[in-house]
């Protein structure tokens, strides 16, 4: 390999964390509550994970009675309606519930 390939390949390497941890700022959930606590989780763990406690969660929401679903991009419900303070509050409780046995909530 010339040696300015191999520079060139050494410095996007080297810079694809950087660039990848900028991007999280940029792109990352704004929002609070649940939505906040998922995409975080969900970045963090990875798909295999996130897929399991999605499904957890829209089993646990579905048995309370709650409106809504979990899906990847975060909470909404069945009838794309704004969420209530209720549905927000028992949501986040659930989530923090089912995070649990990954370590403290930050």
């Amino acid at each position: 390999m010339p040696e300015n390939e191999r520079l060139a390949s050494l410095v996007l390497a080297g810079s694809a964390a950087w660039l990848a941890w900028l991007g999280r700022g940029i792109w990352s959930s704004s929002g609070a509550g649940p939505d906040r606590i998922w995409s975080d989780f969900r970045d963090r763990y990875g798909i295999v994970w996130a897929e399991r406690v999605r499904e957890q969660f829209n089993r646990a929401a579905h048995h309370s009675g709650l409106r809504v679903t979990m899906g990847w991009g975060g909470l909404r419900t069945f009838d794309r309606t704004p969420l209530t303070d209720d549905e927000r509050a028992a949501s986040l409780d659930l989530m923090t519930a089912l995070l649990m046995r990954f370590g403290p909530g930050d």
